[in-house]
């Protein structure tokens, strides 16, 4: 299925977060995650900031590719837990519980499965984050700090010339 635009409707991070059951927590502390790469886009006139992570589980041994997309991130007038954040994980929890209930609420596209609903793994359709979404949070988060406080540096940098400008006309 072919992805779709990023809908401002869509939980934020915060929600994921607050969703995300006690073992899944503690289950992520068994994986490692390393931001692979930062992408800025915009999609349907809606600015965004995709983080690609690799999460490796230590006790399966398998990697699996995660996607952090955080909608406007240069709007500084909300904090970045309440940014609409679209995720995707390649791991089978992801496949079978997670990415049709994400869909259905704006989080995620129906891109690995089949669109069917998960009847028997996630019959409600409880939005909640994979094990490798929330190992791989923290470097996501992290990025998006880092590209507030680049673009808030640069800000600056910009009016040093203007600045230096005023003292030499003093002279």
């Amino acid at each position: 299925m072919a992805e779709s635009k990023i809908s401002m409707l869509g939980l934020n991070l915060s929600t994921l977060v607050q969703m995300t059951d006690q073992g899944t927590r503690k289950r992520s502390q068994l994986c490692q995650a390393r931001v692979a790469h930062t992408t800025d886009g915009e999609d349907g006139g809606v600015p965004y900031m995709e983080v690609i992570s690799i999460a490796h589980c230590k006790e399966s041994k398998h990697s699996y590719v995660v996607t952090y997309r955080f909608s406007n991130p240069d709007n500084n007038k909300i904090s970045m837990v309440q940014h609409p954040t679209w995720v995707r994980c390649s791991c089978p929890s992801f496949l079978y519980r997670l990415e049709v209930a994400l869909s259905k609420h704006g989080s995620s596209d129906v891109y690995y499965s089949n669109g069917r609903y998960p009847m028997i793994r996630n019959p409600k359709l409880r939005p909640y984050l994979c094990k490798h979404l929330m190992v791989s949070l923290s470097g996501a988060v992290n990025e998006l700090k880092a590209r507030k406080k680049t673009e808030t540096l640069t800000e600056k940098a910009k009016k040093i010339p203007e600045f230096i400008r005023r003292l030499l006309r003093k002279k």
